[in-house]
Order: C-alpha cells, then structure tokens, then sequence
C-alpha cells in the first residue's frame, strides 16, 4: 500500500499524538469510554482528508499513513471498532471490549506518528505539576497515586529535583507519627541530598540526543527559560 502523501509537518504530527494520547488515557482510566479515541480518529481523517469524516470514510487515508495492509490486524481492529461505533450499545461490556480495541488502534496510530516527530518540545508531557517545599508526605503521596506519577519535580534556590515514587514509600516506611506525615514538610523527612537532580533540557533538542540520556525523567524549558514540560521513558514508546 501506498503511503500517504499529505504534508505532514512535525508540529502537527505532535499535536495529534498528544490528542491520540489523552483520548487512550481516558479509555484506560474509564473501561467504557471507546467514543474519546473515535473521536480522536475522526478528527485525524479530517485532517488527512481535508475535512471531518465518518470513521469508515476515514479508513483508506488512515491505513495509508500507517502503510497498514487490508488484512492485517490494524484493519481487523479498525473495523471491529467502526462497528461498535455505529453500534446501539455504548455501555457494559459491548463498551469495554470497544474501549479495549480502541487502545489497540489508537497505539498503532501513535507509533505511526512518532515516526513523524523529532525534538523534545514534540513528545513531552506539557503541564508539569510540580512538588511545593512546603507539601506534607501525605500530600506528595495522594498526588501520586491519584495521577500515576512516578516522579514529582520541585525548584529549590534555582535547582530541579525529582521526587521518586520509591523516596515517598521509603520515608512513609521510616516515620511512625501520623502527625508528621501529614503536616510537616517532606523535606523534614527527606534529605535534598537523597534527591535526584533534574536535567533540564531545551525544546528543540533531538529525540536521538535525548535517548543517549542516563538521567531521567526530563524537564524541558522553553526559550523564555521556563519549564514547560516533562519526559519519561514512557513518552518514548
């Protein structure tokens, strides 16, 4: 199959794989929701096609930008998907088996565009929350588990650290008073010097400077010397 030849800057490849990646975050935390990413995939045809379309008159364009083969398992899925789109049923399990076929087509599509992008400022996480020096254990603990990080960057004197998953259980393990947890600064309880510095990086670094990388995750600063993002090794995949 012929690939697709629609021009395809990496400014905008970077732009739908941060809509694939929120529409596969909301299916995965909701085992109903398959309606975000055919949402996501709808819009990405338009784009292909000049104008939004169905998921079926998407279809063509689509399996042309992955180079994807009528009978392979990105089409099987599409087409299971497209059903289910059309289906009257949008709860229970006809809906959580649509949402995990979702995940799967829209997986194929982001690796499709990753193939499209290039620097720093086209896969990072934007957004960055961030650590206050004067956040509880218990706080810093909540954040994590309500929103899946692994790590929690803070600024101190003009320094970047990351606070670990693992710095939070060690100190949980080690303080027994209740009072101390929830009150006191984590930086009573933890020591910066236990802390990982954070490497702060510019935008417009290379993906292939980026994977030679020893210290992760990333901070990404923008021209204006702002932190305007993060990457893990997770935003590489």
């Amino acid at each position: 199959m012929k690939a697709v030849t629609v021009n395809f800057p990496p400014d905008r490849a970077a732009y739908y794989l941060n809509i694939f990646r929120k529409a596969r975050y909301a299916a995965q935390k909701d085992a109903e929701d398959f309606l975000s990413i055919c949402l996501a995939i709808e819009d990405f045809g338009g784009f292909l096609l000049g104008k939004r379309k169905s998921l079926n008159e998407s279809r063509g364009e689509i399996l042309k930008f992955l180079d994807a083969d009528e009978d392979g398992d990105f089409y099987l899925n599409y087409e299971r998907l497209r059903e289910a789109r059309n289906g009257a049923s949008h709860e229970g399990p006809y809906a959580r088996n649509a949402a995990a076929l979702s995940i799967d087509v829209s997986i194929e599509i982001e690796a499709a565009l990753m193939k499209r992008v290039y620097k720093a400022k086209h896969i990072m996480s934007k957004g960055v929350e961030f650590a206050q020096p004067f956040d509880s254990l218990t706080k810093l603990r909540l954040k994590m588990l309500e929103n899946s990080y692994s790590y929690l960057p803070f600024e101190i004197e003009g320094k970047f650290y990351f606070i670990s998953d693992l710095d939070i259980a060690k100190a949980f393990a080690k303080s027994s008073n209740r009072s101390e947890r929830e009150s006191a600064s984590f930086m009573r309880l933890i020591a910066v010097s236990d802390i990982a510095c954070a490497e702060v990086i510019s935008e417009d670094v290379e993906i292939s400077e980026i994977l030679k990388k020893d210290s992760w995750p990333l901070l990404v600063k923008n021209d204006a010397g702002y932190i305007s993002g993060v990457i893990t090794a997770f935003d590489l995949l």
